[in-house]
């Protein structure tokens, strides 16, 4: 950053080639669900990194490994980190792109019962260096999207 704390274009440069570099366990924050079997998304590709009213935008695609019939079947779309590193909140409703045919989606929140309450208040006993032992806590916690075509 310059000596004010913003970002330049060279600044966001350097951001996105962070993005451009995965980890090989690498495995995203979008999680889809077809038929109750999970769904391979391809390597991230087109990352881009903005700044807007003072918040970082991290943009990159992810392309279905194999293409779905969404015929009158849900597809679930969860929004989490596995061991729970982030909280992600679905704000606004999703739009669907392409020839969305008849496809809607709805906005599953998460919402908080007594067996998440318990699991939150585990998490709440971990410190910043410690992760859960549970490697699908995330999913447990998760808005969730569900597209589904007529």
């Amino acid at each position: 950053p310059t000596k004010d704390g913003r970002l330049n274009n060279n600044d966001l440069s350097v951001l996105t080639s962070l993005y451009e570099n995965w980890p090989p366990d690498f495995d995203g924050s979008v999680h889809l669900k077809y038929l109750e079997q999970n769904i391979d998304l391809n390597w991230p590709k087109n990352a881009s990194v903005t700044y807007f009213d003072n918040r970082l935008k991290v943009k990159f695609e992810r392309e279905l490994k194999t293409k779905l019939l969404l015929t009158n079947t849900p597809l679930d779309i969860g929004f989490y980190e596995r061991t729970y590193f982030f909280d992600f909140s679905i704000t606004s409703q999703p739009l669907i792109f392409g020839d969305a045919g008849s496809c809607s989606a709805s906005i599953i929140p998460f919402e908080i019962n007594s067996q998440s309450a318990e699991i939150l208040r585990d998490l709440s006993y971990l410190s910043r260096e410690e992760t859960p032992e549970d490697t699908q806590i995330g999913s447990k916690l998760a808005d969730r999207i569900l597209l589904i075509c007529d």
